[in-house]
């Protein structure tokens, strides 16, 4: 198994409906700011408002990687969501937050701190994943 492929195994489920996807400094910011408001009891979607299906990250993650990913589909579960697209609309227009990374950027900054923290990742993540 390549590291990339390491890298995402835990992510590739059999599911071809649009999921969101955001980035954790995009969830820090808004955390932040959601601190510092006071308490107001509501409910706040924090999501990048973008779906994107498991296909679409795999070809993201062949392309920051460089390598190409084999993918293995099983079917949906019963309770699965059709689709999971967070409307941020709460966060943006109370707070005045967006997210500001994309998912092509998310995947590479991801990957090049996979790539710094371990050094041998090949080896190392493979063994990581195996453990799960």
């Amino acid at each position: 198994m390549s590291s990339c492929a390491a890298f995402l195994t835990t992510g590739f489920l059999a599911l071809l409906r649009p999921s969101d996807y955001i980035y954790i400094d995009d969830i820090v910011e808004a955390t932040l700011r959601l601190i510092d408001q006071p308490q107001d009891g509501g409910t706040y979607n924090l999501g990048s408002g973008v779906g994107y299906s498991v296909n679409q990250v795999k070809d993201v993650v062949e392309q920051v990687c460089g390598r190409t990913l084999h993918a293995t589909y099983r079917p949906a579960r019963g309770a699965d969501a059709r689709s999971v697209e967070l409307d941020n609309t709460r966060l943006s227009v109370g707070l005045g937050w967006q997210p500001v990374v994309g998912l092509v950027d998310g995947v590479a900054r991801t990957w090049e701190r996979v790539q710094q923290e371990l050094p041998d990742n090949g080896h190392r993540l493979e063994n990581l994943i195996d453990g799960l």
